[in-house]
């Protein structure tokens, strides 16, 4: 997620909308799961009969390993996502994104058409169970070799697998 958000920020400009004010150019959504984001509790609105409240958040915060994450803040939007998990990408959260993205991609009336792509970048376990899933549902994915782990694995495979023809 950083390094997408990085590159965005890169080629980020910057639209006046009146006011003084200026919109991002570009946008990006982040989908998350809640149980995964750190300090979750300054997102949630402490007035419920308000609405579009504002709240302050900090991305910049320091995380040791196996903490939770802070929200990147180069990402226009969230989509945050809770089903009562903790540390865990695999049931709710991998069913939800899998369909929002196919949905997404499919042309209207039923879709936006928007194009998807799943881009790999390291990743663990529950990235290659949540990669099978979108190849399944149609999603590209590109897979960034030389990154670590999961992605790693996957590219060795990729290039090292028998080709049958029969």
């Amino acid at each position: 997620m950083k390094l997408v958000g990085d590159a965005v920020r890169q080629g980020q400009f910057y639209i006046p909308e009146g006011n003084n004010r200026m919109l991002r150019g570009l946008k990006l959504i982040g989908l998350s799961n809640w149980g995964y984001v750190k300090n979750a509790q300054d997102l949630i609105n402490p007035d419920p009969s308000t609405t579009n409240a504002k709240c302050t958040y900090n991305p910049n915060i320091e995380c040791a390993k196996g903490d939770n994450t802070p929200l990147n803040g180069d990402h226009t939007h969230f989509i945050l996502i809770d089903d009562g998990s903790r540390y865990k990408f695999f049931g709710k959260y991998a069913e939800f994104i899998t369909k929002f993205e196919t949905m997404l991609r499919t042309e209207p009336p039923h879709g936006l058409g928007i194009p998807v792509v799943t881009l790999l970048l390291e990743g663990g376990v529950d990235a290659i169970r949540i990669l099978k899933q979108r190849l399944a549902e149609g999603i590209s994915a590109v897979i960034i070799e030389g990154s670590g782990r999961a992605a790693d694995i996957i590219a060795y495979a990729y290039k090292n697998a028998i080709k049958t023809t029969e």
